[in-house]
Parts: structure tokens; C-alpha cells; sequence
């Protein structure tokens, strides 16, 4: 993982504090386009246990993060979100320089459960969905790359992945 986490990565570290020592799931190109796209709410509005607050709201075919009292960015983030069950989604955020990075997230209630982070999933779980686990030598940055769309799905539909590194979200709104 590059210094200076982008994006929902951004208002994930400052919601779950978790990625800057465990890593996330990337791919070397985004794997989610607006056909393969779910919009099942128009903005979203979610705190973490610190009362830290983040938006989500879409601007036509994406969604764009809105952090209250924060100047909007120079280059907004785009995002899509891709179902992959009942109430449960894979958060898609493309970067300037191609690659996109992912969380996985689901509702339950009037709580969305996130797992920003790749640490800890079963090397037979990874090799099976063709997933490359790489670790930086010198960090504790560990990274997952995913090569397509069925792996990321693969990913998310796992039981394995809700096991460990998740971070409740309770929502504030929803429309």
C-alpha cells in the first residue's frame, strides 16, 4: 500500500483505524462498472464508536464520500457498489493511476458491518479464488490482489471474511 491511504481508505483508516497496519484488497484495474453497479440508497449517513461521521451520496451512476465540515476534494473519489447478497456489497474506489481498492460491507439492522482489510484470510481461501497475498519486508502493509470479479465476489460471499477484522458502523440516516 502506497503512503497517504486514498479515498474511502481515508474515511475508513479515519472510521476503523485499521488499514495503515494491515492492508486492503486492490486490483490492478477497476473490476466494477456502473452495469455490474448497485444503487440501493441515494445517501447514507454513518458514525463509528469514536462519533466520527461519513457520507455517502450518489451523483448519478457513483457515489461520492462527504465528510462533514470538510472542504470537498480537489479531485473527488468516485465510487460503485456491487452486490454480492442479500443486504452485503463490495465498495469499489478507482484511482488515478488505475488500480482500484475495495472494503466489503453489509447492513445488518441499523448497523453496516465493513472489513477494510485482508490480514488473516486462509491461504487455501486465496489460492482458491485466485487472490495474490503480497507483504511488504519492510512495513506492515499486507495487500490482496484481486484479478477479477468472481474472486472479489468470491471474497465477499466467504464466511470467513465477517470471522475477524470488521468494524461496526451504526447509521445515522439513510434515504
Amino acid at each position: 500500500m502506497t503512503p497517504g491511504p486514498r479515498g474511502v481508505f481515508r474515511h475508513v483508516l479515519s472510521l476503523a483505524m485499521v488499514l495503515a497496519l494491515a492492508g486492503c484488497f486492490k486490483s490492478a484495474a477497476p473490476l466494477i462498472d456502473t452495469a455490474h453497479a448497485k444503487y440501493p440508497f441515494t445517501a447514507i449517513s454513518l458514525k463509528d464508536d469514536e462519533g466520527q461521521i461519513v457520507a455517502l451520496k450518489r451523483e448519478g451512476d457513483i457515489y461520492r464520500f462527504i465528510e462533514q465540515g470538510q472542504p470537498p476534494p480537489q479531485v473527488p473519489s468516485a465510487y460503485l457498489l456491487h452486490e454480492i447478497g442479500e443486504n452485503a456489497y463490495v465498495i469499489q474506489e478507482a484511482s488515478d493511476s488505475g488500480e482500484a481498492t475495495y472494503i466489503f460491507a453489509k447492513r445488518d439492522g441499523d448497523s453496516v458491518i465493513i472489513r477494510p482489510v485482508c490480514r488473516g484470510l486462509a491461504p487455501d481461501l486465496l489460492q482458491k479464488l485466485k487472490v495474490e497475498a503480497r507483504e511488504e519486508a519492510q512495513s506492515y502493509v499486507f495487500d490482496c490482489y484481486v484479478k477479477d470479479l468472481d474472486g472479489l465476489v468470491g471474497m465477499g460471499t466467504s464466511p470467513t471474511i465477517w470471522s475477524d477484522a470488521t468494524k461496526t458502523l451504526k447509521i445515522i440516516s439513510i434515504e
